[in-house]
């Protein structure tokens, strides 16, 4: 079944419908939202990413809070966790599920749990903390699609056009840092016109991942496998670009910390993450 106050939302969503999402549904009391996944959505190295399903998973999330939600509330997540179980598949639909799990009866936050899943395989855990605000909702303005339309007959080699959307040049910085920038664009829109929180989850995963390949060895791979990230503000189309600034906390043999920091052009915090990323032999067993 489908709320009608998901409807309504995702008409005015750009990130949703640019990304492919499906209108959220309500299943057993949870929400659930699907993504086609192709190569479209993969990384320089071929492989789909959290970057990947990051809009899928913040819509289901977030709109685990309305069913219940008061008239005229609006929800905005300010915090996401999310661990990561097994690479991603590169075809195929991957479903989000969420479930509402507390209300404060004090300031209406709201509490939920999800997982990503394909079939009966779960690949992620994650768990938000969403706001209650009162902000205007707007019409939507970008077009439904930020990618090439898949032609799953072809057997060329494909470019990685999520890569090309998400476009954020990393150089190097002071003692082992990295820093980049993006700016927002119409298709990242929610629809109350501020930047969706599953973009600035995909911006901040893929900063973490571009600084372990800075540091990875020949023959060494790497894979997101927790991220925690706060959403401290709302940036938006008009308002500068943001800044991102990476730092290596811990390098193990095995497992590395990394934080990743988005500033607006004042200098603002407007996410804060820390991630765990897992080592490993790139090479096929002999």
């Amino acid at each position: 079944m489908t709320h009608p106050a998901f409807t309504e939302m995702f008409t005015i969503d750009n990130a949703v419908r640019s990304m492919g999402v499906s209108v959220p549904r309500i299943d057993a009391g949870s929400v659930t939202a699907d993504q086609e996944i192709d190569p479209r959505l993969a990384d320089h190295r071929g492989k789909c990413t959290l970057a990947s399903v990051a809009v899928l998973l913040d819509t289901c999330l977030g709109f685990s809070a309305y069913p219940a939600a008061e008239a005229g509330l609006e929800y905005v997540v300010s915090n996401l966790s999310v661990a990561l179980a097994a690479p991603l598949p590169t075809r195929g639909k991957i479903t989000a599920t969420a479930l509402r799990e507390y209300v404060d009866p004090r300031t209406a936050r709201v509490l939920s749990a999800g997982r990503l899943r394909s079939g009966a395989t779960t690949f992620a855990l994650a768990h938000c903390g969403a706001e209650a605000v009162r902000r205007p909702r707007t019409a939507a303005t970008a077009p439904t699609a930020v990618l090439p339309t898949a032609d799953p007959e072809s057997t060329r080699p494909q470019a990685h056009p999520l890569q090309d959307v998400l476009t954020m040049a990393m150089t190097p910085g002071c003692d082992g840092r990295l820093e980049g920038s993006w700016e927002p664009r119409e298709w990242m829109l929610n629809g109350m016109r501020s930047v969706h929180g599953g973009v600035l989850l995909a911006y901040a995963s893929t900063a973490a991942e571009l600084t372990a390949q800075s540091v990875c060895e020949p023959g060494q791979d790497y894979f997101l496998s927790t991220i925690s990230v706060d959403l401290v503000r709302s940036p938006t189309v008009g308002g500068g670009a943001l800044l991102v600034d990476t730092e290596i906390t811990r390098k193990g043999r095995r497992l590395m910390n990394v934080d990743v920091t988005t500033r607006n052009d004042e200098g603002g915090i407007v996410t804060q993450a820390r991630c765990t990323l897992q080592l490993h032999d790139s090479r096929p067993p002999a």
